[in-house]
């Protein structure tokens, strides 16, 4: 299962020709992990058992404009030993075309972390619990 982040881009977003610039998804897709965020990590209280981001890769696939209207589509795709990693992919909807076309694919490697000791560790149970509700297969967001 994935969960959808809606945003619609801003004239900030843009390089002034409407044209979105490539560092705004990476700001957009931050904001669609906050959600799950929030769900880990209640109130954000980290110490001393948290997340730290180690990897993050951006496909860029197509442009987007500021007059389209963005989904971002987040979700778990792989669980480890002390680590996850999450897969999103943004899709840009147009009301001129009602097919929604994928723009961008990130996948993002988090990593539990006690900050006493700065080192990495199991993750937890409670977010391994968390993160197989969203636990989703890549090839299944094609459709």
């Amino acid at each position: 299962m994935y969960y959808v982040t809606k945003i619609q881009p801003q004239v900030a977003d843009t390089n002034m020709q409407g044209h979105v610039d490539f560092l705004a998804y990476s700001r957009w897709f931050d904001r669609a992990r906050t959600t799950l965020y929030e769900e880990l990590l209640p109130g954000f209280h980290t110490k001393p058992h948290g997340l730290v981001i180690v990897n993050v890769t951006v496909d860029f696939l197509r442009e987007t404009f500021v007059d389209d209207r963005v989904e971002i589509r987040t979700w778990t795709s792989r669980i480890g030993e002390k680590s996850f990693e999450l897969t999103q992919e943004l899709w840009r909807v147009r009301d001129n075309d009602p097919t929604p076309q994928r723009c961008a694919v990130t996948k993002v490697v988090l990593c539990a972390i006690n900050f006493n000791v700065h080192k990495s560790e199991p993750l937890r149970d409670r977010y391994r619990e968390i993160l197989k509700k969203y636990l989703w297969d890549d090839d299944a967001s094609r459709s």
